[in-house]
């Protein structure tokens, strides 16, 4: 079988090597990051808020066949009392 890599070493069409790339999304990741800390630290009421919401989320997710199990229990209960005040008027 015929080896497609004419120039043996793992380069882009662009010329970057990988570790090269590594290296860049080390720095942005490390970079974001630490503009993630310091908005946190700016900011503790937008933090907290942001973190009891993600709780909320959860919660509800965990608990999302108690939910859809009282949702229906509470449709059932109002179509069977629209139906009994229908026949009331009759």
């Amino acid at each position: 079988m015929a080896n497609n890599n004419q120039s043996g070493q793992d380069r882009s069409e662009s010329g970057t090597t990988m570790a090269d790339r590594a290296s860049d999304l080390k720095e942005r990741a490390g970079t974001l990051f630490q503009g993630g800390v310091d908005a946190v630290k700016n900011n503790p009421g937008t933090t907290a808020a942001v973190i009891g919401g993600v709780a909320a989320a959860a919660a509800a997710v965990m608990n999302k066949d108690r939910i859809v199990e009282a949702a229906g229990t509470m449709r059932d209960k109002m179509s069977s009392g629209r139906s009994d005040k229908t026949t009331d008027k009759a």
